[in-house]
């Protein structure tokens, strides 16, 4: 297959659907938020009904600076150059800019009838889209134009709206007329609306801001369902006997707000205090960090003193952060909520999640006492008595008196020298047993002592 002819054949078929007016929904338009200008039917810096008092019936608001025709009929409030008046002409510029930023869908290449025009699709039916034109866009010859299917309607000529006398714009299968907006388009020198005598109209009429004429003009006996917003410029009714005119402001579902693009995260610091504890919420420092270019940082309003629920509220863009707190000795503390067990929370656009510390005061043990030990006397040692010295009697050696025994002997023949020997050996003798004799009476003495 050729790669270049079949990407050439997609690039056509494109091309003729958005020429053809062919609907896409990356090109579906949307319907802007017209803020408080929703509630008025007409907004103009001037308002002028013409003739008839009460020949024009406004079912909804009206704002304006001058008033220079007749009374009207009206079942709104009415603000005068209020400040309700100059919001609304803010909210009406918001929403013609949210409009004009909307592509095309299908572009008449020049002034078109859109009551006889074929080139987008069926003759008068119209579904959701934006519809553009290179020069004025009408409805022409009293024709009638449908505007078909649940969606939103956008017409855009460069140059004037005009619908002729009897004319008629009507929704059918599910178009609402809070969905169907008309706003005619600079540069030209003229992009003012006219809207003929006895027509029936739909939709929201909103006047660009700019030098060039852009009033909006209402013939008598029109039936219109929607609004005609002209904060720079003149509204003006024509109403005549027996074709009075009616502008009724839609009731519209209020759009649901766009997403937000941030999250909320609560931190909440609970304490308990059960064990002696007197420590409160605000006892407490608490950080919530997020990942910069340098690592993890508090984010703005934080560090913070824990408040208890509902807590701490911090506005974050979409992202991983961690919830912490400065070290507090006596407390055990722990994580619950949206936090994992390390205090982590991850958020993303649109989050509402709380984080909950909670910090329990530790039991304090009671000191240890150690057991009282009475002193332990040393053992009495008991010295041995003193005793006096002995001293040992004197004891005197007896006197050994030489007895001279005078034995009868016969006389032995003298022997001479050996007689005299053998007699001084038993005198020894027997002085030796009398100091033995002695001396062993002396330690029996002693033993007994």
């Amino acid at each position: 297959m050729n790669i270049f002819t079949t990407r050439s054949a997609a690039a056509g078929i494109l091309s003729a659907a958005v020429v053809l007016g062919a609907p896409f929904a990356a090109l579906a338009a949307t319907t802007p938020s017209l803020g408080t200008a929703a509630s008025y039917a007409v907004l103009g810096k001037t308002f002028n009904n013409t003739t008839i008092a009460n020949g024009t019936a406004i079912y909804g608001d009206m704002g304006y600076v001058t008033f220079p025709g007749v009374a009207v009929y009206t079942t709104g409030t009415t603000h005068l150059n209020d400040a309700a008046f100059l919001q609304a002409g803010i909210d009406q510029h918001a929403a013609s800019a949210a409009l004009d930023a909307q592509a095309c869908t299908f572009t008449f290449p020049g002034a078109v009838d859109l009551a006889t025009d074929v080139s987008h699709g069926a003759l008068g039916v119209y579904t959701p889209g934006v519809y553009c034109s290179a020069g004025n866009m009408s409805i022409g010859g009293g024709g009638t134009i449908s505007l078909s299917g649940a969606g939103t309607f956008i017409f855009r000529p460069s140059g004037t709206l005009t619908t002729t006398d009897f004319s008629t714009a009507t929704t059918t299968n599910g178009a609402s007329a809070c969905d169907i907006f008309w706003t005619p388009h600079v540069p030209p020198v003229l992009a003012s609306t006219v809207i003929g005598s006895n027509a029936t109209f739909v939709g929201t009429v909103i006047e660009p801001v700019g030098p060039v004429n852009s009033d909006i003009t209402v013939g008598g006996g029109t039936k219109w369902v929607g609004r005609a917003l002209a904060f720079d410029w003149t509204v003006t009714t024509n109403p005549i006997i027996l074709k009075y005119i009616t502008i009724t402001a839609p009731t519209c579902p209020v759009p649901p707000p766009p997403p937000p693009a941030t999250a909320t995260l609560h931190v909440v610091k609970h304490v308990i205090n059960n064990d002696g504890g007197v420590a409160v919420a605000s006892s407490f420092t608490l950080h919530v960090k997020g990942a910069t270019g340098m690592g993890m940082a508090d984010v703005a309003g934080s560090p913070a003193a824990g408040v208890e629920a509902p807590g701490t509220s911090y506005t974050l863009s979409a992202g991983a952060y961690a919830v912490s707190e400065d070290t507090f000795s006596g407390y055990a503390s722990g994580f619950s909520g949206a936090c994992d067990a390390n205090g982590s929370v991850s958020l993303l656009a649109g989050d509402d999640k709380t984080c909950t510390i909670t910090n329990d005061d530790i039991a304090v043990p009671p000191p240890v006492v150690p057991p009282v030990v009475p002193p332990v006397d040393p053992p009495v040692v008991v010295p041995p008595p003193v005793l006096p010295p002995v001293i040992p009697p004197v004891v005197t050696p007896p006197v050994v008196t030489s007895v001279t025994t005078s034995v009868s002997t016969p006389s032995a023949p003298n022997t001479g020298a050996g007689g005299n020997a053998r007699e001084t050996l038993l005198i020894l003798v027997f002085s030796a047993l009398v100091a033995a004799g002695s001396a062993l009476a002396y330690f029996k003495q002693r033993k007994h002592l």
